[in-house]
């Protein structure tokens, strides 16, 4: 009996310790939570299963990446907690594949240091695994309504394919000229004197050389090294007025 009352004791002792630790980020990022952009108004159904579809879902965590914290202060929190701070004050499915963080060297205390103001939530992520792995070795993405965390490898095994249409982006808007005015043109005939109008535009001219600058675009600004033509596994190719990307789902997060 002595021996229960003992451990629970410790237990009390050691909570109290996590909430000195804890509680204080957690009750800065909950100033920020007033915003809808970031709290969902029926509870957590922004990140839960009440989305329609697995697209809607995805979306929905989507938008929780794209708030803002006004607020953010970790000091030398346990990696552990701060997925604690996101799944319980962010209202987010996060799942952790902690053995593959183990096994690259990457265990539950590794401490985290951040002190930001009005951070984007994915930007305060990447600036967390950054630090928990310096050598960049970590990664995250979004599969329907739960956010995975994991070695960049496995995320990168994972390849999406994905139809963004960008006829849109492509179509090139006429230059149109319009009718000249000639005071000594004749009406002899039923001529006019207005001249014919100059539709020499070219709108349909080099459509190919505007697709390939468009991917081109996207494989230079969007992690080059992950493209086949660079020697990566993701790949990119126009078909009927859309893109067609096969990726790991975090280069489509930032596709999209």
């Amino acid at each position: 009996m002595l021996h229960a009352r003992t451990l629970k004791n410790r237990a009390s002792r050691h909570h109290l310790s996590l909430r000195k630790r804890v509680l204080l980020p957690m009750l800065c990022m909950a100033v920020a939570l007033g915003s809808p952009a970031i709290f969902a108004q029926s509870g957590s159904a922004s990140a839960s299963s009440g989305a329609s579809s697995p697209r809607q879902a995805e979306a929905s965590m989507a938008r929780l990446l794209n708030g803002r914290l006004s607020f953010i202060d970790l000091d030398q929190t346990p990696l552990a907690d701060v997925v604690e701070l996101l799944r319980n004050d962010l209202r987010m499915n996060v799942f952790v594949n902690w053995t593959a963080l183990e096994f690259a060297g990457i265990d539950r205390m590794t401490p985290i240091t951040l002190k930001l103001r009005n951070v984007r939530v994915d930007k305060l992520l990447d600036l967390i695994l950054r630090q928990a792995s310096p050598d960049n070795a970590l990664s995250h993405y979004l599969d329907g309504n739960v956010l995975h965390i994991t070695t960049r490898q496995i995320a990168d095994e994972a390849l999406v394919t994905r139809v963004y249409p960008v006829m849109d982006l492509l179509v090139e808007i006429p230059n149109f000229v319009g009718p000249t005015f000639n005071l000594d043109a004749s009406n002899e005939g039923g001529s006019s004197p207005f001249g014919g109008s100059n539709n020499e535009s070219g709108a349909d001219d080099d459509v190919d050389a505007r697709i390939e600058k468009l991917i081109q675009l996207i494989q230079e600004t969007i992690e080059p090294d992950i493209w086949r033509d660079n020697g990566g596994v993701a790949s990119i190719r126009f078909f009927m007025g859309n893109l067609i990307v096969t990726a790991p789902r975090r280069i489509h997060d930032r596709v999209g």
